[in-house]
């Protein structure tokens, strides 16, 4: 945001529930909430006028009006602020009623966390400053950026890769959501230990034209360092595939949900795989220094040329230390590719980290096999995209 103290105004007819959530937010360290509350429809038109806040919790249900009657007259369509509409039963169509009304998201009374409550309300402050700030007098591309990881087979590294440029970025003060696109059970919350409550299955049930940031944010979980994640399925039953259109939402949406998106790709040749490489600004092909893994990184590099993605390609080698290994020029003058990152031996420090709920580059930034990771986040944030020299 950062904002070292949030105002926010609640309006719900309710006198408990001013109580509760000011209970709820106590519970956030990084930052101090200021809740006033409006009772009514009428208290709360007198206190916009009044005041400014940094957010607005509305419920739905305001005697003879509705939150989104407020939403839509006083509040302007959520250009005094951001606007987080409460009701007591989900159903879709309210959800998309909200959304075309100008809400920035929707939350189910009783169904939340404390953590859920204040990342709703910091993403939605964030968007609203993104979309309120002038812009730039350069004219100059987005800020924002979405990168992929994509093993050349399975078992290269790619995840542990992903998630460690991942916290890397967020660790750094950038805003990151990393995305496992597995359709069956991905391992990046296996890595950091997550404790998941909604995943990329649960997000799948919504139709393609369904998928927007009110949606997806539900399936997101934050984790500490300030990384966010919509983790892929984790159990049998939520499996799905993931169709190119779907994708394409899903990957359009978390492009635009934060500063940096960091999406770990299944080493394969989905339609899926595309839709998220052609929005990327730079897709890393994961690879080992062995014979073997070369062989399936050229395989993987014709199909992705077949599908025209081609400039924003280079390599990230992991070495795994044992059998035998290529010199990392030969890598680079064989695949006919530059080289951004060079991961080395981890293999200790790796099973060490995977007992506490951090990656590598957080669990043990001085090791030789973090900070090569922590060098590759920073080469893929600057503002010219820089091979390494090899």
């Amino acid at each position: 945001m950062p904002l070292d103290t949030v105002r926010v105004l609640l309006v719900d007819d309710d006198p408990d529930y001013p109580v509760l959530l000011r209970d709820l937010l106590s519970d956030i360290v990084d930052c101090k909430y200021e809740i006033d509350w409006a009772s009514s429809y009428r208290t709360a038109c007198e206190h916009i006028r009044r005041n400014t806040y940094d957010a607005y919790l509305v419920d739905y249900r305001l005697g003879e009006h509705t939150g989104l009657d407020l939403l839509r007259n006083e509040l302007e369509r959520g250009r005094l602020g951001p606007v987080i509409v409460l009701t007591g039963q989900a159903t879709r169509e309210l959800d998309l009623e909200a959304m075309q009304a100008g809400a920035a998201d929707f939350l189910i009374k009783g169904a939340f966390r404390a953590a859920d409550l204040e990342r709703c309300i910091r993403y939605a402050i964030v968007r609203h400053q993104e979309k309120s700030a002038p812009a730039k007098a350069t004219g100059g591309p987005s800020s924002r950026r979405m990168v992929c990881f994509l093993g050349a087979k399975g078992g290269v590294g790619t995840t542990t890769v992903a998630v460690n440029v991942a916290a890397a970025l967020a660790r750094s003060g950038k805003p990151t959501l990393a995305l496992d696109l597995h359709p069956g059970f991905g391992t990046l919350a296996l890595h950091l230990k997550a404790s998941v409550r909604q995943d990329l299955g649960d997000l799948m049930r919504h139709a393609p034209e369904e998928i927007n940031e009110v949606s997806m944010r539900h399936a997101v979980t934050s984790h500490a360092g300030g990384l966010d994640l919509v983790a892929a399925p984790q159990h049998a039953h939520k499996y799905r595939t993931i169709t190119p259109e779907a994708a394409r939402a899903i990957v359009d949406t978390a492009y635009h949900m934060s500063a940096f998106s960091v999406v770990d790709l299944p080493s394969d040749g989905s339609l899926a795989n595309r839709e998220a490489m052609w929005r990327s600004a730079f897709v890393g092909l994961v690879v080992e220094r062995e014979p073997a893994s070369l062989v399936a990184a050229e395989r993987m590099l014709e199909l992705l040329g077949s599908w025209g993605i081609r400039k924003a390609v280079g390599l990230v080698i992991v070495d795994r230390g044992s059998g035998y290994t290529l010199p990392v020029s030969a890598v680079a003058q064989k695949l006919e590719r530059q080289v951004y990152g060079i991961v080395p031996p981890a293999r200790e420090a790796l099973e060490e980290a995977a007992h506490r709920p951090a990656p590598l580059v957080t669990a043990n930034p001085n090791h030789e096999a973090a900070r090569a990771m922590a060098a590759l986040a920073d080469r893929l944030a600057g503002d010219v995209l820089r091979p390494i020299a090899v």
